[in-house]
């Protein structure tokens, strides 16, 4: 039997889709927090934002989600040496003041920073009060929040990531996700925000450790990317589409006053 060099190739595509396909599923199964310890806390109660009223409601009559954000523990810490953490880092530039680019960043509301198509924000939890994306008038980011998120990495293939913004700081500009203990990924996202001339430069870093270093190295980077743009596009959009409504208004004022 004659062997062409074209079957060494698609066998070694084959391959090369198997193994993606198998780290995969082993993201969604293994990424995110699947330990809940709430049993062991039968007097912590919480209140849920959907009702009415704010009464004190059982852990156990939470949902694995709520219960997931009760239980969260940070991965890292500002004592933590990231020496042995993988690194990744991207700059965006916007074309905005960074006041006015500070402004959008701090008071998105993660129904709109996260809203697909790849990602998507599904639950929250603050100062012992749950939200969700159906909430019509859903808070601002909001320091020591912890968010749920889902991501989808191939059509019907997406996992759940939960984390904690631990720095929302105004004078520093800068924004820090901080990833759960439970997570099979441990580590952070720091967002950064400089002064270039009238404009803004956005830097994005992430260290990120995980038990398989194939995974670290070209997994998460690929996904990561992509996830991160889509995330910047959303609040530089809405930064966008207000500054053209505040415009449209300024006129109309403009040609009332002229009337």
């Amino acid at each position: 039997m004659q062997f062409y060099p074209f079957d060494a190739m698609r066998k070694l595509k084959l391959l090369k889709l198997i193994f993606t396909l198998l780290a995969l599923f082993y993201c969604q199964f293994n990424y995110g927090q699947d330990n809940i310890y709430a049993e062991n806390e039968p007097n912590s109660t919480y209140s849920k934002a959907s009702t009415s009223e704010d009464v004190p409601v059982p852990i156990s009559n939470f949902t694995s989600k709520e219960k997931k954000l009760i239980n969260f523990v940070s991965s890292v810490d500002d004592a933590t040496n990231f020496e042995e953490y993988s690194y990744h880092e991207k700059y965006y530039t916007v074309d905005y003041p960074i006041e006015k680019v500070w402004e959008a960043y701090e008071n998105t509301k993660p129904t709109e920073c996260w809203s697909g198509p790849l990602t998507v924000y599904k639950n929250s939890c603050s100062n012992q009060t749950f939200h969700d994306f159906k909430e019509a008038n859903h808070p601002t980011f909001n320091k020591d929040c912890v968010y749920l998120v889902r991501l989808r990495l191939i059509p019907f293939v997406k996992i759940t990531v939960i984390f904690k913004l631990t720095k929302l700081n105004r004078s520093n500009k800068t924004i820090e996700m901080t990833y759960g203990m439970e997570n099979t990924s441990h580590g952070k996202q720091t967002i950064q925000f400089f002064v270039d001339g009238d404009k803004t430069l956005i830097k994005h870093t992430a260290y990120f450790k995980s038990k398989s270093k194939l995974r670290d190295k070209y997994l998460y980077p690929k996904f990561h990317v992509k996830y991160i743009d889509e995330f910047h596009a959303n609040i530089q959009k809405k930064l966008i589409d207000n500054d053209v409504n505040k415009t449209i208004i300024i006129q109309e004022l403009a040609g009332v006053q002229g009337h």
